[in-house]
């Protein structure tokens, strides 16, 4: 259910994150989930007490040379033993299924924090965007006025005028291209978070790290991740499933004891009262099934060893790509500041020689439009540099803000944007 801030004046990406971890209803189901899973580990504790139960009868009996009924209620105490390590093994198993349900509720936190945080610095981007795309508009509004006041002087064609307002039509329809783009980005934020986002209520601005760790700190980061935690549990719950198979080759010792008070027209044949106290044993000496049964979990411990190390060979592999799309970013961060300075001062230039007529029209609308693109780099390489991060954590199994730093009064990242450097 989409809400609407109250008494809100700005939304930061720590607070986003909280309000996602309140209403995200894939991350409250894995909570829910992890409960259900607590409730039925601690239900193997079961077998471990005795069982009481309690039978009420009434019969009757059709026999020569008279009828009659028996009313008899009956209390039995059984307790379980010895069964070979089966009551063990489904306990451990439990307790492993919890684990993977804990993992799961791990990777829901993890995806929550990898959606929102990609929102957010999309909507950041977004939202700059749209201000430069304003800006530009103005730029362009102007080259239009000066074309039009050289030609209303005598000193400029028609045809400049054109031009310079189909350039402006063209920054028109970008700026309401750019709206719509922002627009869809705060949409996407406030399905996650639950709350209904407008462009001044998010605050936050986009940088670029200082410093980033080894690839080789990732990849032993991502040894922890739920992915690969999961698929080792599971190769201990065919561990566990193994042992309870060969609980089947081993006998079962109960311990029962019964009280049975019988009402009867025949009393002759039932005493009032019977108590009795015993041991049971249970040994199957030949069922088909379970020796195919020990065979298959042992294969089934043979595949997980397997998926292991495809999970980890795969975890490496995103690790890899992710960094090296990283440090390309970074690498061309320095071409885009540099392409604009010089986008800036290349507008500037043609700008001062049309006014005095020493250019011509296209000359200053290709700056005008080289300065635009040069503006929106700029501002896409720091969003690919923060996803590039984003994706690092998530593959890594980073929890929280760890290499984007979240604030009261901003989104910034650990350290001042100067230039990168990697360790």
């Amino acid at each position: 259910m989409i809400l609407f801030l109250d008494n809100l004046h700005a939304l930061t990406l720590e607070e986003a994150l909280e309000l996602a971890r309140q209403n995200l209803p894939e991350y409250k189901s894995r909570l829910y989930q992890r409960e259900s899973r607590l409730y039925e580990y601690r239900a193997t504790l079961s077998p471990y007490f005795p069982v009481i139960d309690l039978t009420l009868a009434e019969r009757r009996f059709y026999v020569e040379p008279e009828d009659y009924r028996l009313r008899s209620l009956e209390l039995r105490l059984s307790y379980l033993l010895y069964d070979g390590g089966r009551r063990y093994s489904e306990r451990l198993s439990s307790k492993t299924l919890l684990s993977i349900s804990e993992e799961d509720l791990r990777e829901a936190l993890l995806n929550l924090h990898y959606n929102v945080k990609l929102s957010f610095y999309n909507a950041i981007a977004r939202r700059d965007i749209l201000a430069q795309r304003k800006e530009q508009l103005k730029y362009a509004e102007k080259d239009y006025e000066v074309a039009k006041g050289r030609h209303e002087l005598g000193v400029a064609r028609l045809s400049d005028v054109l031009q310079a307002s189909v350039r402006l039509e063209e920054a028109r329809y970008r700026l309401i291209e750019a709206e719509g783009e922002l627009n869809k980005a705060l949409s996407e934020l406030s399905s996650l978070i639950g709350i209904t986002v407008k462009e001044d209520e998010l605050e936050g601005e986009l940088h670029e790290p200082e410093t980033i760790p080894e690839k080789t700190s990732f990849i032993e980061l991502a040894m922890n991740s739920p992915e690969l935690k999961r698929i080792e549990y599971q190769k201990d719950l065919s561990i566990y499933e193994r042992t309870s198979v060969k609980s089947e080759f081993l006998p079962h010792l109960y311990l029962d004891a019964t009280y049975t008070k019988n009402s009867s027209s025949a009393s002759r044949f039932y005493p009032d009262e019977e108590k009795t106290i015993g041991l049971r044993l249970t040994f199957n000496i030949f069922e088909l099934g379970k020796f195919f049964r020990l065979k298959a979990t042992g294969l089934s411990i043979t595949s997980k060893e397997e998926d292991i190390k495809e999970v980890k060979r795969n975890l490496e592999l995103r690790i890899t790509r992710s960094y090296e799309d990283m440090v390309t970013e970074l690498r061309g961060l320095e071409v885009a500041r540099e392409q604009l300075r010089s986008s800036e001062q290349n507008y500037e230039q043609a700008f001062g020689e049309y006014k005095v007529g020493k250019a011509d029209i296209l000359s200053l609308i290709q700056a005008e439009s080289l300065l635009a693109q040069a503006r929106e780099r700029l501002i896409l390489s720091r969003l690919n540099i923060l996803n590039a991060l984003i994706a690092l954590e998530r593959i890594a199994g980073i929890p929280g803000c760890q290499l984007v730093r979240c604030n009261s009064v901003g989104v910034k990242l650990a350290l001042p944007p100067r230039t990168p450097k990697i360790l």
